[in-house]
């Protein structure tokens, strides 16, 4: 892109992905007057607080489209894109009066300008009002189509796949009786069957984030057809002659 915004009198190339206006780490730098290398540090030393593809982008240059950012400005190794949201948090401690200048130049004539005012005609006091407010629901249609999307972590995996370990040990009746040495493979497949249905899912892995305590509860409350019930509690008879 070629466009060019003022911000505290230096050019800001207007950059944009996935429809979103961002910036980037230097811009940041730049624009605010700080040491190279500030908003990156802010960034990793907070990063757990920040949303992907919601406060920031992780992008390489095969990621750029056409009218997007030149692929020059992404190196190989990859860039993080940084959206309103995320800008906004990132310089929550920058508080002397250069940023709060930087900051509201950037908001009114880069992250918003295509937006229109709906509440023109309103005082001031009640367009911040209803711009927050509508900013903030923005944010959280976002992030709620974002979770829609996204599939649970490794560690989330692990602990479905634990607690479904535990109940299948539990419904066998142990793991030093005949039903869990003859039984348990088939048991664990008839639980991972049943999860696949019930989830809609090809694999647990791919559960989806906003299914995972719906996921635990299914694993945990697990009951086996009654084919294999009568199975399980065949096996374990032998115990008893």
């Amino acid at each position: 892109m070629s466009n060019i915004v003022k911000i505290n009198n230096q050019n800001l190339e207007v950059k944009e992905f996935d429809g979103q206006r961002v910036v980037t780490f230097k811009d940041i730098d730049t624009l605010h007057e700080r040491v190279e290398g500030t908003a990156g540090r802010n960034f990793r030393e907070n990063k757990e607080r920040f949303i992907e593809n919601v406060d920031f982008f992780f992008v390489k240059p095969a990621d750029i489209q056409n009218n997007e950012i030149r692929r020059s400005e992404i190196n190989n190794s990859g860039t993080y894109l940084i959206t309103e949201s995320g800008y906004l948090m990132l310089v929550k401690s920058f508080t002397d009066d250069l940023a709060w200048k930087v900051q509201r130049q950037l908001v009114n004539t880069y992250f918003r300008a295509k937006e229109v005012n709906p509440f023109k005609g309103l005082s001031k006091e009640l367009q911040a009002i209803f711009l927050i407010d509508r900013r903030t629901q923005e944010i959280e249609e976002r992030v709620d189509k974002l979770e829609n999307k996204m599939t649970i972590d490794y560690s989330q995996q692990e602990e479905i796949r634990i607690k479904a370990t535990k109940r299948v040990i539990q419904v066998l009746g142990g793991k030093d009786v005949p039903a869990y040495k003859e039984l348990n493979k088939k048991a664990f497949a008839a639980l991972w069957r049943d999860y696949k249905r019930a989830l809609d899912v090809n694999s647990y892995r791919n559960t989806a984030v906003k299914d995972f305590d719906k996921a635990l509860n299914y694993v945990a409350t697990w009951k086996p057809a009654r084919e294999l019930e009568l199975m399980i509690a065949g096996a374990n008879s032998q115990m008893r002659i």
